[in-house]
């Protein structure tokens, strides 16, 4: 691997041309173990994000362990469907999830609920509280009469 200066002033590695197939085996490792990571993070199954993505599963299974380059298009897709920028896969910084546009908080919230909304491991109360919002009157009346028979 060499230095090479670029016009915007930023230093480029380039690969010697002999050593090129095995930094190419070792970047679809890399990135296939990356998806895998940020899959795994998200807490969805292979199968699901397979069929989100229209890909077989066991394609999908190759991509991950890098024994299958994964085609540009098809990882532009598992990076939409992931939340990850493909820029960051393809350099040697670890993989960043695309930050939300708008703020995660209202700015008229307590600071005590403000501090809960913005921590990551509250994400489950709040997915469940969505949830609930979304659900019918009657539907949400029968849970928490069944609630009530557990309690008792």
């Amino acid at each position: 691997m060499k230095l090479i200066n670029t016009e915007e002033g930023e230093a480029q590695i380039r690969v010697h041309e002999d050593k090129r197939p095995a930094f190419i085996l070792l970047r679809t490792r890399l990135i296939g173990a990356m998806l895998k990571q940020a899959r795994l993070d998200k807490e969805i199954s292979q199968e699901d994000l397979a069929k989100q993505c229209e890909i077989p599963q066991n394609t999908l299974e190759e991509y991950e362990t890098g024994t299958l380059p994964i085609p540009q298009p098809v990882l532009v897709t598992l990076c939409d469907k992931l939340n990850l920028e493909m820029a960051s896969l393809l350099s040697p910084i670890t993989p960043k999830p695309v930050l939300p546009t708008e703020p995660t908080s209202s700015p008229n919230l307590p600071p005590e609920l403000k501090e809960f909304v913005d921590n990551p491991s509250n994400l489950p109360y709040l997915n469940l509280a969505k949830t609930f919002s979304e659900m019918d009157a009657a539907k949400l009346r029968a849970l928490a009469e069944n609630l009530l028979e557990i309690t008792y």
